[in-house]
């Protein structure tokens, strides 16, 4: 009997999620698969390597980028939330950003690399990647992720393929289905939460999620 009441549930999830759940056009699916738009820079003084969410701007050749204090003051480590480190050769611990590439990353990549990212307290715009917002339409549960990852299976997230962006732990379990154990997934309704500024995506990290594969 159990084994009936699971497998039915389970079949309730599914068709739930794939009502209530919003799927991309096949064409912005091909063109925002998996992608978050970014910046790669070194600094040509100590030759420390970094990324901003583009199009975010730290060119040493802007004059605010340079002065006394505002890199400490102004720039974040997306990872940790600190300020980040200072360059061991330049000017006042400032360091000297030029352009290298403008490049695409999975979220995946991101979150190996987060606390190589620099987000902007102040000056920073709209960010390029498009950040949705879901929902857990038993449990209740929210959180964030980029615009085309693929979290989701026919409107259920399942546990097994979501990590945290902040921490890399696995989402938790439902536990609003009225079983003797949890469900390992989550039937989601999902809407777009625009485009974010750096600092504001960086404030919801630890509701971020991504898929791991």
């Amino acid at each position: 009997m159990k084994m009936v009441t699971k497998f039915l549930a389970v079949i309730f999830v599914f068709v739930l999620g794939a009502a209530f759940f919003v799927q991309p056009n096949a064409a912005d699916a091909a063109a925002e698969y998996r992608v978050v738009p970014i910046i790669e820079w070194k600094c040509w003084s100590c030759n420390f390597v970094v990324y901003t969410f583009a199009p975010d701007d730290i060119d040493s050749n802007k004059d605010i980028n340079t002065k006394v204090d505002h890199q400490q003051k102004n720039w974040i480590n997306f990872g940790t939330g600190n300020p980040i480190r200072k360059c061991n050769k330049g000017k006042d611990g400032n360091h000297l950003f030029e352009k290298q590439n403008e490049r695409l990353f999975t979220p995946y990549i991101l979150s190996e690399r987060k606390e190589d990212f620099i987000v902007l307290k102040s000056g920073g715009g709209a960010i390029k990647a498009t950040v949705s917002k879901f929902k857990c339409l038993a449990c209740g549960f929210e959180g964030f992720y980029f615009k085309g990852d693929k979290l989701f299976n026919m409107g259920a997230l399942d546990k097994s393929k979501v990590e945290n962006m902040k921490t890399r732990a696995r989402i938790h379990d439902c536990f609003k289905w009225g079983l003797d154990e949890p469900m390992k997934l989550h039937p989601i309704t999902s809407s777009s939460a625009g485009n974010p500024t750096s600092i504001a995506l960086a404030g919801q990290i630890a509701k971020l999620w991504y898929s791991d594969n």
